[in-house]
């Protein structure tokens, strides 16, 4: 069943009596007086190896099942189908994929409800486990004579909320000029009944002041869901979180990582534009905030922070991108940042981060001549 989907307006639900944009700046130290301090233990506990040739290409994703069972999600292009790789028994499952659905992301809802993004044709197909379409959906969304697309190209760029999928979005018009910012960043589509719209928020109002965007990486933002079924919105080149509750979004100033130092990053210099290894180097130096994620059984949220990079390492070969050393903000509920663990480069790398019922994991580094790819999980536990 595919289903054409172009809408003119913003769903009223959505807007109501919403104040759309009300921020609000809150130090912790003040919010925080007179509770308990929380402590927080981290620790290596487990790894598996998987098979290389069980992955694919794309992002990983990590689903956990009502039954608890967790699977790490991948996309075979070569034999089409989609790995389900049980972390606990290392079995791979398998759900056939037709060569006539392109897509690039997976975000599972429940393994009967599979979720596949394609970017390039603005199109978002639903298969179940035994790889059967169940429903399409083309979206075609406008708003105050902007076009919008699917931007997300990573599982941390969607959120689920119910039967709503919340996913980032641009602009076709206004690229590389200070009015991208002032357009919206995310679009909603009802699973139930295909109803589908812009959602009515805009990029934080620091980014007015900067009229360039960082080379591309300014753009960039992840989002997840809390205990209190709102989303959260976590920044590339911004200190604060975003919070919305359907109705309002609020604004809250979180301690910056203390690995970030003359941020947000130097301009990016568009005459610069063309030459590769200027923009190779510029991406190498700049630090970000590049994932959020958050721990519903333990109402921590966990803050991924990409490190600055030299172009070269010691010993004078090229660094790539995951090679640069990178952190963990754990920030609690009234988001007070109450850790940051460090990483050292050319060990992990910091894109195949998860969370999972006893704290997250992430993948190693691995090259061309490994057999296998391994994973470490860490348990958090609070003192």
């Amino acid at each position: 069943m595919q289903k054409e989907i172009n809408m003119l307006y913003i769903n009223k639900q959505f807007i109501g009596k919403a104040t759309l944009y009300s921020l609000f700046f809150l130090f912790f130290f003040n919010s925080c007086q007179n509770k308990k301090e929380v402590n927080i233990s981290i620790k290596k506990f487990k790894t598996i190896a998987i098979s290389k040739k069980d992955y694919g290409s794309g992002a990983i994703n990590l689903y956990t099942s009502e039954g608890s069972s967790s699977y790490l999600i991948n996309y075979n292009k070569d034999l089409k189908e989609i790995r389900l790789i049980n972390i606990y028994t290392n079995k791979t499952d398998k759900i056939p994929i037709s060569d006539s659905i392109n897509f690039r992301m997976i975000y599972v809802k429940n393994l009967d409800t599979i979720i596949l993004i394609s970017k390039q044709e603005n199109k978002i197909t639903i298969v179940n486990a035994k790889g059967k379409v169940l429903s399409e959906y083309h979206i075609n969304l406008s708003f105050k004579s902007t076009e919008y697309n699917i931007s997300a190209v990573t599982p941390n760029q969607i959120s689920l909320k119910g039967n709503y999928l919340y996913i980032n979005c641009f602009p076709k018009n206004d690229k590389k000029k200070k009015a991208y910012f002032a357009h919206y960043f995310n679009l909603f589509l009802n699973l139930k009944d295909s109803s589908a719209g812009i959602v009515p928020l805009t990029y934080p109002s620091i980014y007015s002041l900067y009229d360039h965007w960082w080379g591309g990486l300014g753009n960039k933002l992840t989002q997840c869901v809390n205990n209190k079924s709102e989303i959260v919105y976590s920044f590339a080149m911004c200190d604060s979180l975003f919070i919305w509750d359907g109705k309002t979004i609020k604004s809250y100033l979180v301690e910056r990582s203390k690995y970030l130092t003359h941020f947000p990053p130097e301009i990016f210099d568009n005459k610069q534009a063309m030459n590769s290894r200027y923009v190779i180097e510029y991406q190498r130096k700049s630090p970000r905030y590049a994932n959020i994620k958050y721990d519903i059984e333990k109402k921590l949220y966990y803050r991924v922070i990409a490190h600055r990079q030299e172009l070269k390492n010691k010993q004078g070969e090229n660094n790539l991108n995951y090679d640069r050393s990178w952190s963990v903000q754990i920030i609690d509920t009234n988001l007070k940042v109450i850790d940051e663990v460090y990483f050292k480069p050319e060990k992990y790398n910091y894109v195949d981060f998860s969370v999972t019922e006893k704290g997250f994991c992430v993948s190693r580094h691995y090259d061309d001549s490994d057999s296998l790819i391994y994973w470490d999980f860490f348990k958090v536990v609070k003192l």
